[in-house]
């Protein structure tokens, strides 16, 4: 929304429709192909979107079971695609992956660091971790991976 009388006046004056508006907003870019195609890192604008909309669920208590299911289903994007690994490579290509501009963020400081030598540094799963991505972590592959590390 800009900062144009036609835009601010139903924030102000019609504050049902512009919370619908907000949810009709939000399911379009909660879906996946949108999410797919319209940022360079699905992933990490999954994790961002998940947390922006349990923020909103907690901000408008009433829309709270719609921003719920969209937060859901912005989880499920990240369980999905790594569901979608086929080989090692693929899962160690996921799980080190970490854009450049997240690297401004504080949840990313630091996490382009390796553990130790020969460890994979596992941003992506530590990004996960601090984003609450509690499905992602829960994978079956992540599990494995932190097993085979253990």
């Amino acid at each position: 929304s800009c900062a144009c009388l036609e835009c601010s006046n139903p924030r102000r004056y019609n504050l049902l429709k512009f919370s619908l508006s907000r949810i009709n907003t939000y399911r379009g870019i909660a879906s996946k192909a949108h999410l797919s195609l319209a940022s360079e890192d699905a992933m990490l604008a999954a994790f961002r979107l998940s947390r922006e909309l349990r923020r909103l669920a907690h901000k408008e208590p009433e829309f709270k079971p719609e921003y719920i299911a969209l937060e859901s289903l912005s989880q499920d994007y990240g369980f999905e695609l790594l569901g979608m690994c086929r080989n090692q490579s693929e899962v160690t290509a996921v799980f080190n992956d970490l854009a450049e501009d997240s690297e401004t963020e504080p949840e990313a400081e630091g996490l382009g660091l390796a553990f130790e030598e020969g460890i994979p540094n596992l941003a992506r799963l530590q990004l996960a971790v601090s984003y609450n991505q509690k499905r992602f972590v829960a994978h079956p592959i992540c599990q494995q991976v932190l097993s085979s590390i253990w």
